[in-house]
């Protein structure tokens, strides 16, 4: 692994996705039976003035940015398109350079570029990384 590139590991779990950056990891443990999973509504006070189903931790200790991001609608398949939140994780997990920015467009359209080698995790609803199917009336 050259010095400049990140080593960035992508998982699953039942409700997010995962991407944790090997650097600012300090401790981990496997567990045989996972947490149970906390619902927002128990603790309001604490998610007061928290939205968005996009998180990225930033490196050193820094800020948690938040942002809603609205899944694609489905496309044609045949052309490969796997939505911006997908291709992220891919690049992520691509060893990218330190010094490299990915552009995230959120559900207002605005865009923010984000440097690699300073995200330390990225938690997104696994829900934002599935096509959302319109329905006709």
């Amino acid at each position: 692994m050259a010095a400049n590139s990140m080593m960035i590991f992508v998982f699953d779990s039942k409700q997010h996705r995962y991407a944790l950056n090997a650097r600012e990891v300090v401790f981990h443990q496997f567990l045989f039976d996972g947490f149970s999973p906390i619902p927002d509504e128990e603790d309001g006070d604490a998610n007061e003035g928290r939205y968005g189903n996009v998180h990225i931790t930033m490196v050193n200790g820094g800020p948690v940015i938040e942002f809603f991001y609205e899944p694609d609608e489905p496309e044609d398949e045949s052309d490969g398109d796997i939505g911006q939140l997908n291709a992220f994780f891919d690049v992520l997990e691509l060893e990218s350079e330190s010094t490299e920015r990915y552009q995230l467009t959120d559900e207002d359209e605005e865009d923010a570029f984000i440097r690699i080698g300073s995200i330390a995790m990225v938690r997104v609803a696994l829900d934002a990384l599935e096509p959302v199917e319109e329905h006709e009336e």
